[in-house]
């Protein structure tokens, strides 16, 4: 859906300089076997995850004009070299905080949250698969909300996966009262239009940890009201290090990076950090120094 709807929303002279020359509009079974061949390559050769302090969301991924490096043909691409993907330090330690501490709960949200800001990352790379290029911008008509090209939002084709998948975007919002601060997961709510949310409830987080997707986050018979102005997000309320962010041509980052041994997660591996997180027998506990 995704993929026809930015096909549709883009001028002709757009749809020229995209790397697929299908009309995906009109050839969904093509529109999918583009998706399906972008999937493929992700699990061939996925992208090196960098866990950085520098960045204050749960997730980025900075594209690269990848056929200027690797060629312009569809075979050509590389996950690796088409964009630096980030997830927060903050985010994980975390996770890895509520593990030791045996708060399976919020092990699971954060899990939850990750998992999503990585789908949402990938949304992104998808486009710049489609696009070929680092600058071009999802077309406002399908940016959530809708209409804002040159606003916060603007581009933000992985808030649309979500609206789409889930019903509603995921935010994770500050509790004051949690003694763990900035490393607490947060209360999440779904926002609906940017003006509007409803609080999660967490057997639907847990189904999705489960591999569950058969239950929206959001149905029509959920109370939803207006976000609070004191509402603040869990992203707000992390400070990235002090030492400056990566910049400019990122070739030099890609080498070093994609030099560096694999550290890749098995099938077996992420089968036991799922277990981990649903079945809190499995949390190993934290070792007492004396």
């Amino acid at each position: 859906m995704l993929i026809s709807d930015a096909w549709r929303a883009s001028d002709r002279r757009a749809q020229k300089t995209f790397i697929p020359k299908s009309n995906f509009q009109t050839d969904l079974n093509e529109a999918r076997r583009f998706v399906d061949t972008f999937l493929a390559k992700c699990r061939a050769e996925p992208p090196n995850i960098i866990i950085s302090d520098r960045i204050t969301g749960e997730g980025l991924a900075q594209r690269v004009d990848w056929p200027s490096i690797l060629g312009s043909q569809i075979s050509d691409y590389n996950p690796k070299w088409a964009a630096m993907f980030r997830l927060n330090k903050v985010v994980v330690d975390s996770a890895v905080n509520a593990a030791e501490l045996r708060d399976i709960e919020a092990l699971q949200k954060i899990l939850f949250l990750l998992s999503i800001s990585v789908a949402h990352e990938l949304v992104h790379m998808l486009m710049g698969f489609m696009f070929g290029d680092s600058e071009r911008l999802t077309p406002p008509v399908i940016n959530h909300p809708p209409g804002t090209p040159r606003g916060p939002r603007a581009g933000e084709s992985g808030r649309y996966w979500e609206a789409k998948f889930f019903g509603c975007v995921v935010e994770a919002h500050h509790d004051p009262r949690d003694p763990r601060g900035n490393n607490q997961a947060g209360v999440f709510f779904g926002t609906l239009d940017g003006r509007r949310s409803f609080p999660m409830q967490h057997q639907i987080i847990l189904r999705y940890i489960q591999l569950d997707f058969t239950v929206p986050v959001y149905s029509s018979n959920i109370a939803t009201s207006r976000i609070s102005t004191r509402a603040v997000a869990m992203q707000d309320m992390r400070r990235p290090s002090r030492f400056p962010d990566v910049g400019g041509d990122l070739t030099p980052y890609f080498e070093m990076i994609n030099s560096l041994p694999r550290q890749r997660v098995s099938r077996d591996g992420l089968e036991e950090i799922m277990r981990m997180a649903i079945r809190p027998e499995f949390v190993r506990p934290v070792s007492v120094r004396v």
